[in-house]
């Protein structure tokens, strides 16, 4: 039996991973795989199923994951969102400030009042 300090100097293998040790506990379990309509695909045989493990657990993140966020906030994001998102001044043909066909001097009739 190793003893601790063995165990701590030892390499840590691939099957410490959280996804190899939730795939050992049920020994024999292949998760279902369905296509974009929800019907079976195949199923994958334990080495195949290994295969994928190991693809999944070898992949680098993206460079452009790493690193400072771009937005600070959430909020500095929404804010910056927003501001994409307003119409372009040209859209202003009627030349009062806004680019809806209605007159932004007045509001909108509301359905309960009565004249």
């Amino acid at each position: 039996m190793a003893t601790t300090q063995e165990a701590e100097e030892a390499p840590r293998s691939s099957s410490s991973s959280p996804l190899r040790q939730m795939t050992q506990r049920v020994p024999g379990h292949v998760p279902p795989e369905y296509n974009y309509a929800g019907f079976d695909l195949p199923r994958a045989t334990p080495d195949q199923l290994d295969e994928k493990i190991s693809t999944v657990e070898n992949t680098a993140l993206p460079q452009h994951w790493v690193g400072n966020p771009a937005h600070a906030t959430k909020t500095a994001l929404d804010s910056k969102r927003r501001q994409e998102e307003k119409p372009s001044s040209t859209y202003d043909i009627d030349g009062d400030g806004s680019p809806t066909a209605a007159p932004a001097s007045s509001p909108s009739p509301s359905p309960h009042v009565t004249t």
